[in-house]
């Protein structure tokens, strides 16, 4: 393919994205929408980074709710807006709209490129973007207003992870660690956390370790090596200063320490 085909790439999913979602830019400001932007005096007042780093994102009552870098993007619609006589209100935000729009196609743009650099054929990575951009699961992400956390979050975990997998030179690694704290700032999520690792790296790649709350099921065929494995991770836990506890009712604590002595000995 050339040069100028694939350039082209990038800009035809970002406007396939507008295209879809070009319906949204005639609507107005809708539930939550009210008390982020026109009732929130950080995005109708000039406020400095510290107020805005200090607060949650409503500023009358704390729900929870962390969201400095979302909140100045509302803030810089509000003032296009009233620059460009196209002013925020109940019945019509065409600006925040056609914001959300755009980052959802930058998004996809991004996503596109990660499967490129997972070694994926273009037309499928191509397929993945556009998939991305349109699909029902996310479309309340992008056109909803107030779903801009999402957005901006998204564009920023993603923006990250790829210039990541595009090397692991200093300037990246910061750039990357930069974009990841700035994704935290759009949305909690952003901040990915790991849990008990079971010192497995291939299994903690997919799983981000063992996360409090959750149960964790083996699954397998009779004599695969389940409790094998499960007595591995326990091991491996226990050896990093960890505590650890295990119930059988397959076998008696005999058989269950001849095991574990077994791995350690690695017969």
């Amino acid at each position: 393919m050339s040069g100028w085909k694939e350039r082209l790439q990038g800009p035809a999913i970002v406007a396939f994205a507008l295209a879809v979602g070009l319906p949204a830019i005639a609507g107005g400001l809708i539930r939550d929408d009210h008390l982020y932007i026109t009732r929130n005096p950080h995005v109708t007042e000039s406020v400095g980074v510290g107020t805005l780093l200090s607060s949650p994102l409503w500023p009358y009552e704390d729900v929870g709710l962390y969201r400095p870098l979302t909140t100045a993007s509302f803030r810089l619609d509000f003032v296009l807006g009233e620059t460009l006589t196209a002013p925020i209100t109940a019945e019509r935000a065409i600006i925040p709209h056609v914001h959300n729009l755009v980052l959802n196609g930058i998004g996809a743009v991004l996503l596109g490129m990660m499967l490129l650099r997972f070694g994926l054929p273009r037309p499928v990575a191509l397929l993945g973007a556009a998939l991305f951009a349109v699909h029902p699961a996310r479309s309340e992400a992008f056109l909803w207003i107030s779903g801009r956390a999402e957005c901006l979050m998204t564009v920023l975990a993603l923006g990250s992870l790829v210039i990541v997998m595009g090397g692991a030179s200093w300037r990246r690694l910061s750039a990357a660690g930069v974009g990841a704290a700035c994704a935290f700032l759009a949305k909690e999520q952003g901040a990915t956390v790991r849990g008990l690792s079971s010192y497995y790296s291939d299994l903690d790649e997919i799983t981000a370790g063992f996360l409090p709350g959750e149960m964790t099921i083996i699954a397998a065929r009779p004599s695969m090596g389940k409790t094998s494995f499960a007595l591995n991770v326990i091991r491996n836990m226990v050896m990093h200063g960890h505590a650890a506890c295990f119930f059988s009712l397959e076998m008696p604590k005999i058989q269950v320490t001849s095991n574990m002595l077994c791995g350690l000995a690695k017969i």
